[in-house]
């Protein structure tokens, strides 16, 4: 992870927190209607798991937006 190297740069810029939000499936995961249902359970779960990880680590200065399964 580059947790330590973003905290850094941010300390750096005199930034003292950041939204980090996901790309790969869109804002908010509007593109995984495109995906398996199972796998885009999965994949959003991973995420989350990630992006709470990276919090805890950043000290809650880099904050991940979650995706929510907003099919079910």
């Amino acid at each position: 992870s580059q947790v330590k190297e973003r905290l850094a740069f941010m300390d750096e810029h005199g930034v003292s927190a950041q939204i980090i939000y996901p790309n790969l499936l869109g804002f908010g995961g509007q593109r995984a209607a495109n995906v398996d249902p199972e796998l885009r359970l999965v994949s959003m779960q991973i995420y989350n798991d990630a992006m709470a990880e990276m919090q805890e680590e950043s000290g809650g200065r880099l904050c991940g937006m979650s995706l929510l399964p907003w099919w079910d």
